[in-house]
């Protein structure tokens, strides 16, 4: 009968192929990184126009210490912006790699215009499907 040992061949360090991997993984993470492009679109603000609106409503009835009734919403300035309005670029908006699109975005500061030409600064945060939001500061005019 043959003899039982427990000896155990030399174990070899596995430190050195460790290294080797973390090093090409660093490598292709870099390469990969380079070529991927890391925002998907850019944003250019062409033109602002802003245009305060307040519509009061005449009555026929007067009440003392009542002022006529009044609106600062969207829907009845609509007449007054057909001037300034473009194609709307609409959220399902696709843009092919390396394309361009143009589009009016509408946005309702519910604020008197004085309050707007104080201000220090403004500006809005566009979401897209597919990259980080787009903060794009509007210019004082």
């Amino acid at each position: 009968m043959s003899e039982l040992t427990f000896a155990q061949p030399e174990r070899r360090s596995f430190l050195l192929p460790a290294v080797i991997a973390i090093v090409v993984l660093a490598i292709v993470i870099g390469i990969v990184y380079s070529f991927v492009p890391h925002r998907v679109a850019d944003l250019t603000l062409t033109h602002v126009a802003v245009l305060p609106e307040h519509t009061v409503f005449s009555s026929d009835s007067k009440v003392v210490g009542q002022q006529a009734p009044f609106d600062d919403d969207l829907y009845i300035t609509f007449p007054a912006l057909v001037p300034l309005s473009s194609a709307p670029l609409l959220r399902e908006s696709t843009i092919q790699p390396a394309g361009h699109t143009e589009g009016m975005v509408l946005l309702h500061y519910p604020i008197a215009q004085a309050e707007w030409d104080q201000r220090k600064s403004a500006s809005i945060i566009l979401k897209f499907y597919n990259q980080d939001p787009l903060i794009v500061p509007l210019p004082k005019q």
